[in-house]
Formats: structure tokens, sequence, C-alpha cells
């Protein structure tokens, strides 16, 4: 398994089965992370942690205080798409994977020329599930800055052709 991530009208496959994300939320300017899984049943959430609290951002039951980070699992089912909004003004989004770390929002800006303007599609009326359960607060300042999205998903697996 891997990770795909389109964004920018490219597809980059990150070989690796794991991998975290982190932000800063753009109002209350704390930083978020999550750890997450690729798994043939879609991204999995492994654990989540916030360094701090603020206005909405109460830790969830069964949280715990350990080095100034609340740590939690989120109860979310497997997610077949993450859709990360990227562009000025979104807090940014760092991917980890064990071997490598990607900016992409860096990326996003750097391959779109900051040009395209429209809403992202984990915003509220989509229908999309969005990565973790309270880090878009700020939905309504994220819809009149966000430049595009970035989908995670699984990779889909190579396909053979035995009808030769």
């Amino acid at each position: 398994m891997s990770l795909c991530i389109a964004a920018a009208g490219h597809v980059t496959a990150l070989a690796s089965t794991v991998f975290s994300l982190s932000w800063t939320h753009t109002v209350e300017k704390i930083e978020w992370q999550e750890d997450w899984r690729v798994t043939p049943a879609g991204l999995v959430i492994l654990e989540a942690r916030v360094q701090g609290t603020g206005a909405g951002m109460e830790p969830p039951d069964g949280a715990r205080l350990e080095a100034g980070w609340w740590r939690y699992k989120p109860g979310l089912p497997a997610q077949r798409t993450l859709n990360l909004a990227l562009g000025e003004g979104t807090g940014g989004w760092r991917l980890c994977t064990p071997d490598t770390c990607l900016d992409l929002n860096a990326a996003y800006l750097e391959r779109a020329g900051n040009t395209q303007r429209h809403a992202p599609s984990c915003l509220p009326g989509s229908g999309a599930e969005c990565a973790g359960s309270n880090h878009l607060q700020d939905k309504a300042h994220l819809r009149e800055t966000a430049a595009a999205v970035a989908r995670l998903s699984p990779c889909a697996p190579a396909r053979t052709d035995d009808t030769r």
C-alpha cells in the first residue's frame, strides 16, 4: 500500500503505510497533529494531538495531557479520502512519512502559481469527509481564502492484464 496525494493537477505516490499531518489552527494559533495508517479499507486515524486548548477546541472525553499535548483517539471509521484545504490563510499542512516531510501548501502554491481560487470540497454542504474532527473550526475563513484541495487516499493497486 502507498499514499496518493492529488493536488494542483498532479498525483504523487508516497511509498509509506503510515503518515502524520500537522497544521496550525488559523485563529487560535495552536498546533494540531494526527497520525494515520494507509489500509485497504482506507485511511485510518491512529491518534490526534493538540498543543493546548482554545475556543471550541476542548479536548474530547478520554484525552490525556502529556508534555503539553492533549492526546486522544478520534472515533472515526476508515476514510476513503481526506480533503485538505490549501492556500494562503489555511494554516498550512505538513505531511510526514518515516522517510520525508512535505509542506503541502508550499508545494501547491509553487505548482499552481497561486492563481486558482475556488472553495475546497471539504467545507459544509459538500458531502465530503475531512481529516480529523475539529481542525476546520474556521470554515467561513477557509471558504474565503482557500485556493484548492489536496486529496489524500490509498493508491489504487497496480492492475495486471492476464488477457494477452
